[in-house]
């Protein structure tokens, strides 16, 4: 999940949501 450093920001993101 957190291989991307890019991918990682938005993932953050989404898991506060949830």
């Amino acid at each position: 999940m957190l291989a991307s450093r890019k991918e990682y920001q938005p993932t953050v993101r989404w898991k506060q949501r949830y």
